[in-house]
């Protein structure tokens, strides 16, 4: 309803401006920075129809509550989620990290893709290969005949894919290297969204 208000008389070469802001949320990619757009057009919103506001005679001005109740929302309520959502991920990096110091030594290499860097910090263990985490959109077929390599070279002692990785056949030469010199570690219920492998 505020949105409505605040759109109805905003000029109509604006508009091109703002549906661009807000479908710009859809693509943004880390989920701390996909607000960004809609905060940026809402203060947007707010600032072309200050003039209004600073005309109006009415001493009591629904809108400036209504926009602190919005920058309130929009602030204070993703970022709570957010914290959830990332403690519920620290803690299973905690578990997996924990698991890995258990499984290797100081001295030992290991690998964890397609993404948790943090994981290598977690566990005080160095990555085999320079490319310490891969994703579809970056891994071309030079980094991944980098990556099948260091596996052959360096033979980390331990290797962690997340589940959506392990079923991505764009890696499957780094899925076949793999399974020709290491053995899948299934003796933990609580590790289940990673699929572990371990030097034989």
């Amino acid at each position: 309803m505020f949105l409505f208000y605040l759109l109805k008389d905003t000029p109509k070469r604006w508009l091109p401006f703002f549906a661009v802001s807000c479908s710009l949320s859809f693509f943004i990619r880390f989920g701390n920075t996909r607000l960004w757009p809609a905060f940026i057009l809402l203060c947007a919103l707010i600032i072309l129809h200050m003039n209004l506001l600073n005309k109006s005679k009415v001493k009591f001005k629904p809108l400036y509550f209504n926009t602190a109740l919005i920058l309130l929302v929009v602030l204070i309520f993703p970022y709570k989620l957010l914290s959830e959502i990332n403690k519920d991920k620290l803690d299973k990096s905690n578990l997996m990290a924990n698991f890995v110091k258990e499984r290797t030594k100081e001295y030992d290499t290991i690998l964890a893709y397609p993404g948790d860097p943090g994981l290598y910090c977690l566990a005080k263990r160095r990555p085999a290969s320079k490319f310490y985490f891969l994703a579809p959109w970056l891994a071309s077929p030079e980094i991944i005949n980098t990556v099948v390599r260091d596996i052959k070279i360096h033979k980390p002692k331990m290797i962690i894919l997340r589940q959506d990785f392990e079923n991505d056949q764009s890696f499957s030469a780094i899925h076949e290297a793999i399974r020709a010199r290491y053995q899948q570690y299934k003796g933990r219920e609580d590790l289940s969204q990673y699929a572990i492998y371990e030097l034989n």
